[in-house]
């Protein structure tokens, strides 16, 4: 399998392994955090949202996908101490979070479809360098931070009292 066709694949997984896993919370139970300190799934979606909205106009800005006004201010990196869903209004529904993601992802999935091998193999911006050299390790590196994260959710889960799924 060539590195694109990989990278598509392992994408449109991956955002299969999120919505799965946060199938079953309710809308309140996505601002429940694990433990002190840690942050909710709702933050958490937001910041990936963020993150990953954020890298796709250095792969193809024609099939960039922005966030929606506002959407920043909400999810920054410090609201990550926000508790409750009435600080995250308007977005604030597991549904508008899970839509928002897939629409951000179906963009990355959409820059890297347009690229090809040689774009992928591109460096990448002197701030991503030490960790992801190339564009194509760039969009790798979102499926690792969708990842992590997604083992968060889990813990999320166990503390819930939610089924294992995986």
């Amino acid at each position: 399998m060539e590195m694109k066709s990989f990278l598509i694949a392992s994408l449109k997984s991956n955002l299969g392994m999120v919505t799965h896993t946060l199938g079953d919370l309710t809308d309140a139970e996505m601002f429940i955090r694990p433990c002190p300190g840690a942050n909710h799934a709702a933050w958490q979606l937001g910041h990936l949202c963020l993150s990953e909205s954020s890298i796709q106009p250095i792969l193809a800005a024609a099939h960039a996908v922005g966030v929606p006004d506002g959407f920043k201010d909400v999810y920054n990196m410090k609201a990550n101490v926000n508790d409750g869903a009435e600080k995250f209004a308007p977005f604030n529904t597991k549904a508008q979070l899970i839509e928002l993601f897939g629409k951000v992802r179906a963009g990355t999935i959409a820059c890297v479809e347009s690229m090809s091998p040689e774009q992928l193999d591109a460096p990448t911006p002197e701030k991503y360098q030490a960790w992801a050299p190339t564009l194509g390790m760039l969009v790798a590196g979102q499926m690792t931070h969708t990842m992590m994260h997604a083992g968060q959710f889990q813990v999320i889960r166990r503390k819930l009292g939610k089924p294992v799924l995986f």
